[in-house]
């Protein structure tokens, strides 16, 4: 909808052997904001490739978990 805000960004691993897309969605829920944060990318077939993709929320989980909570904290100061 026309509430929801986000910001758009790419990463990319092994010298961009590896892309991944992410987007952290804002949108309006009662009188707060939801915060949705998602990845998503393609390893290829690879079995290197598809041993990375299941060590990617183990790998990523915490800095994203960390990202939330200075997120949640900087937003709080500002109130």
């Amino acid at each position: 909808s026309d509430s929801n805000k986000g910001i758009q960004y790419d990463l990319q691993f092994e010298e961009g052997k590896y892309r991944v897309d992410g987007f952290i969605l804002l949108s309006a829920e009662g009188s707060g904001t939801k915060v949705t944060w998602s990845n998503r990318g393609d390893v290829g077939g690879s079995p290197v490739g598809k041993l990375l993709a299941r060590f990617m929320d183990p790998i990523m989980g915490p800095d994203l978990e960390e990202g939330l909570q200075n997120l949640k904290e900087i937003v709080e100061k500002k109130e």
